[in-house]
């Protein structure tokens, strides 16, 4: 701990200390590169049956094709790594049966009338959900037919095209190869007669029987006990279910949450009541909404049931120009404005001819075409057939261009203010939005009308000033410096109130996630240092984390490493929470055994006050009966049994049973051998897409350098 102290005090010491771990990890794959013949010179981020996945490389592609995306970027990163892992072993499977992609094919799966599924979720239509945007694709073919440099040159492609399209090259690539390959074994995927007649046996062979159960509440927990030997005899005797491939780390850690005071908010209100001020007084309510932070404009008119139930009531009886607030909603003070009030038809049919446009050169064209369409239309021209031809809107342009009761606010501003304000029925309308440019026809609005409005907001989160947060963070740092083992941090905790020691889960070298902390850097930063440490460790700093949605440190927390979990089993004490109830129930039923051993079922339900069930239409292969439950042990030792012989008593998994069948399954080949032989061969083939490449991961042998990565770049 007294070089910790010394770290903490040394930020240079610290730098130092990263910068030489980074260079002997590099210097050591460089070695190991090279003391295999590889000659590699830079690092590996992990193999796969011996095929190194090059870190650089890794991390290029993840910038290429993850930069600015949203989401959590260990989850996206995972993804990427399996992806390489997938891609990998494909190409092993397809270079060994002879599979493979040619240029032609590969061109038809880009811009071909059945493009690959990549293609389909990165250049879907946004006017038409599932189906492709079919301009943007042959604007790009033309693109690259015509040279992509010159393209880039032109600012037609930015350089990141480039690297985009060529990793997404291999993707297609990738997922034909395996839609070959699966279709291959699929195909391979066969039912033998005699086990589809095991089957349709199974299926139709029905008996009928009688049970009795005495259930484990029977028992009282009190009158059992549970040893760590007992929990180690059962791990054992279930050794698949809970050994470890790996070793695992148990933190605890305090957190301390970081509350608005009572003083916060009324700062907050009262700079909020100034602010509505001076939104009544603007006379430009988009212009000050903007400006302000947190100000949001509607751009649509609303009806009340599209307003907040919280002011609904209230902002239809202010008239225009009033504001209403600071008012509370959810986590945030809000003011609103009446900017607008319109009283407008409910819905209303419409139909129109678009021409999508992205580029300026693309509108211009647009608009020409639009006016001649108009021309020709106005001159007699089937407005119908113009819209089947002509219309880029594949939500509409099978239909004549129509869409009937359309609703204010559910179509793009521009055309939703001709359609519901300033339109005339039955004339044309040319329309520009973010799409291209319309031609719309306003045919009939609904005679039913309601008041409309249009509103102006400002929003203030409720949040910690600094000074509040100041103070938390100043209480964390005293809890971590004056508490050096997690022996004090116990201590200290059980001795604050209000204070509590929470523990995670066991966590493994690759996790990023913790308990209720959630995924975070910091997360990912603990549980790195948490692999550095020893029992009993506390962590080397405080961490800090954001309220994502509000942006303000919400949380600081103090950690220390409690368990270390070697591989293999784990201890009794570790997994006495979940596996201690699995043998009590089971020391329950060899009690309630001995209790019942010679009695038969009448006297067994006389004395624990149940009864005798009968269960009709039994079958072999049911996964749940009626009255019984999920209960394989009980159903499999029915059908052992000789009519009216009762079982011995079978340990379930709601209680102790005694079965007894009253009459044989039917004897003899049942006749739906071919429908049960074609559902088998389903149900078989219909698990290959799933199942494949797992298995064949699984298979192969990994090693996989992500955790050591990440952490390096944590510092650790």
């Amino acid at each position: 701990m007294a070089l910790i102290g010394k770290i903490r005090e040394n930020q240079l010491l610290v730098l130092i200390v990263v910068g030489l771990a980074i260079v002997l990890f590099v210097m050591m794959d460089m070695m190991s590169a090279g003391n295999q013949g590889g000659g590699l010179t830079s690092t590996s981020i992990g193999k796969i049956n011996g095929e190194k996945i090059d870190l650089r490389e890794f991390e290029n592609t993840y910038s290429v094709m993850y930069n600015g995306a949203q989401g959590n970027r260990f989850d996206q990163r995972r993804q990427l790594w399996d992806w390489y892992l997938t891609e990998t072993i494909l190409g092993n499977e397809a270079e060994a049966l002879g599979l493979g992609i040619s240029d032609r094919e590969l061109t038809d799966l880009e811009f071909g009338a059945n493009p690959s599924p990549i293609i389909r979720a990165r250049f879907g239509n946004p006017q038409a959900p599932g189906q492709v945007d079919r301009q943007q694709l042959t604007r790009l073919q033309q693109l690259i037919q015509g040279g992509v440099q010159s393209a880039i040159d032109q600012g037609q492609l930015t350089p990141s095209f480039v690297p985009f399209w060529r990793h997404q090259r291999r993707e297609i690539r990738a997922d034909r190869i395996q839609s070959k390959l699966v279709g291959l074994v699929t195909k391979g995927m066969y039912t033998p007669t005699w086990m589809a007649q095991m089957g349709a046996d199974e299926a139709a062979a029905a008996l009928q029987a009688v049970y009795v159960r005495v259930p484990y509440s029977e028992i009282a927990n009190e009158e059992i006990s549970v040893s760590d030997e007992d929990i180690l005899a059962y791990l054992k005797e279930n050794r698949a279910a809970y050994e470890r491939d790996e070793e695992t780390r148990v933190v605890d850690y305090v957190v301390l949450n970081v509350q608005p005071t009572t003083a916060d908010s009324a700062a907050l209100r009262a700079d909020l009541l100034e602010l509505a001020d001076d939104l009544r007084a603007a006379e430009n309510d988009s212009q000050f909404v903007v400006r302000a932070e947190g100000g949001v404009f509607s751009p649509v008119y609303l009806k009340k049931e599209s307003v907040s139930p919280i002011i609904a009531d209230t902002i239809f009886s202010l008239p225009v120009g009033a504001v209403y607030g600071p008012y509370v909603e959810g986590e945030a003070y809000k003011i609103t404005k009446v900017v607008d009030r319109q009283v407008m038809a409910d819905s209303a049919d419409t139909r129109h001819i678009l021409l999508g446009a992205q580029t300026p050169q693309q509108f211009t064209e647009a608009g020409a075409r639009i006016d001649s369409l108009r021309q020709v239309i106005e001159a007699g021209g089937d407005f119908a057939e113009l819209a089947n031809q002509f219309s880029t809107d594949q939500g509409s342009n099978t239909n004549g261009g129509l869409y009937e009761n359309v609703t204010p606010g559910q179509f793009v501003k521009p055309y939703d203010d001709v359609l519901f304000r300033t339109g005339r029925i039955g004339e044309l309308y040319k329309v520009r939005s973010q799409f291209g440019y319309h031609l719309v026809e306003v045919m009939s609005r609904s005679a039913n009308t309601q008041p409309f409005v249009k509103l102006a907001y400002i929003v203030e989160s409720i949040v910690p000033s600094n000074e509040t947060q100041e103070e938390a963070f100043t209480r964390a740092n005293q809890l971590f410096a004056e508490n050096n083992s997690l022996e004090e941090l116990r201590a200290a905790v059980q001795a604050a109130p209000g204070m509590e020691l929470n523990s995670s889960q066991p966590l493994s070298r690759k996790d990023y996630r913790l308990g209720d902390l959630g995924f975070s850097e910091d997360t990912r930063s603990l549980i790195c240092w948490a692999f550095t440490a020893r029992e009993g460790d506390v962590a080397s700093e405080v961490y800090s984390y954001v309220d994502q949605a509000r942006y303000f440190d919400s949380k600081y927390v103090v950690a220390a490493l409690s368990e270390v979990v070697p591989a293999g089993l784990p201890s009794p004490e570790s997994v006495r929470e979940s596996v201690a109830p699995l043998v009590m129930n089971r020391k329950k039923a060899e009690l309630i055994q001995s209790r019942i051993e010679g009695k038969d079922m009448a006297a067994i339900a006389q004395e624990f006050n149940t009864q005798i069930d009968t269960l009709n239409n039994l079958t072999f292969n049911q996964n749940f009966v009626n009255g019984l439950g999920n209960e394989p042990k009980v159903l499999a030792t029915a059908f052992q049994l000789p009519v009216n012989e009762v079982s011995a008593p079978v340990a379930g998994e709601a209680g102790v049973y005694l079965i007894k069948p009253l009459t044989a399954p039917a004897a003899g080949a049942s006749a739906a051998v071919p429908t049960i032989q074609r559902s088998m061969n389903q149900n078989a083939r219909g698990t290959v897409a799933g199942t494949l490449i797992p298995n064949l991961l699984e298979a192969a042998d990994i090693e996989d350098n992500n955790a050591d990565v990440e952490c390096l770049t944590a510092g650790y």
